[in-house]
């Protein structure tokens, strides 16, 4: 499990961004060690995107438990899918073709994640952490009270610190 950061991320001029670390999308392997090639770069992070995100700005979860966050958040967000098709009437029909899946492979594999985050969080546990990580609600959606908002802030807490073990 990653430690929690003692210090904050730092945060830029413009409100809402602040400098990660994250992993250079153009790294070749090659041309390990030059200084022109380096495997990890700063980048801007907008971290009032979701309320998970805004909690990793401020320093207040570790990496480990933003990534999930993000995790149940990709899962959520691919079994959602295209939803149900409707029958295309222009295209021309052709004999023999494959009738299409219903749901792909990696929407399954996305169900089996959810299933395990409710597995070890149980129902209200899974369901707050679908409602701020999946739907990326906000605690202030959920309740107006600000008792309850600090008591969704800590429970969530600890469900990602739960996951980010288990993963």
């Amino acid at each position: 499990m990653a430690k929690k950061t003692k210090t904050k991320p730092k945060v830029t001029a413009g409100a809402g961004f602040i400098m990660i670390e994250t992993e250079n999308p153009e790294y070749n392997a090659a041309h390990h060690g030059a200084s022109a090639n380096p495997k990890f770069i700063m980048a801007a992070y907008n971290y009032k995107e979701s309320y998970v995100g805004f909690l990793f700005g401020k320093g207040t979860i570790s990496k480990a438990d933003k990534m999930a966050g993000d995790r149940v958040r990709q899962a959520f967000e691919t079994m959602g899918g295209a939803g149900a098709q409707a029958i295309d009437y222009s295209r021309t029909k052709v004999d023999g073709g494959k009738i299409a899946d219903p749901i792909s492979v990696r929407q399954l594999e996305a169900g089996a994640t959810l299933r395990e985050v409710h597995q070890r969080l149980g129902p209200e546990g899974h369901d707050l952490v679908i409602k701020l990580c999946g739907e990326c609600r906000w605690p202030k959606d959920l309740s107006p009270s600000g008792e309850r908002q600090r008591y969704y802030s800590m429970r969530l807490r600890e469900c990602l610190e739960t996951l980010a073990i288990h993963w």
